[in-house]
């Protein structure tokens, strides 16, 4: 039997734990790992920039094969940003639930803001996989392996997936 699998990768998430365990993801590496042996259906990158990103690095991401979903920061003050990344993540995996065709949605993301994701996505059938680094993975998103979801700690695989 093939397994279809689609990929939805908050990138400021995992780079930013990525930095605080002291490694950054090697997006190359990165792909075969979240596949394995099944059928790649999708494989969404979202991260928030800013004006001054640098498109080097997203035109890499795009030739290894990523659907780069950029969302423009929005500024209200100081201290608050807005970048709709978890939100279009979740709206994302949930509509592709009914439009693609995929077994399992593998989620890169420790924020607990994609646990209606998650939940949704088990109750329609589909399998989930939350992969994410052990100290960015909230506890939201590890209480949701009670009812069925995976989680992969990626700061396991440090020597196999870092740059």
């Amino acid at each position: 039997m093939t397994v279809k699998v689609s990929v939805y990768l908050d990138g400021s998430n995992m780079r930013f734990c990525g930095k605080n365990e002291g490694w950054v993801i090697d997006y190359r590496k990165f792909k075969p790992f979240l596949v394995q042996s099944r059928v790649l259906v999708d494989l969404n990158y979202y991260e928030g920039i800013s004006s001054q990103s640098s498109a080097k690095r997203f035109s890499i991401l795009k030739s290894l094969g990523y659907s780069l979903k950029l969302f423009q920061y929005k500024e209200y003050d100081e201290s608050t940003r807005e970048k709709r990344v978890d939100t279009q993540l979740v709206a994302d995996s949930i509509y592709d639930a009914f439009t693609k065709e995929f077994d399992v949605a593998v989620l890169c993301s420790g924020d607990q803001d994609i646990v209606p994701a998650v939940e949704y996505l088990l109750k329609v059938g589909k399998k989930v996989e939350v992969v994410a680094f052990n100290s960015g993975l909230s506890w939201a998103l590890r209480a949701t392996t009670h009812i069925g979801a995976k989680i992969i700690d990626i700061s396991r695989y440090k020597a196999l997936l870092s740059l």
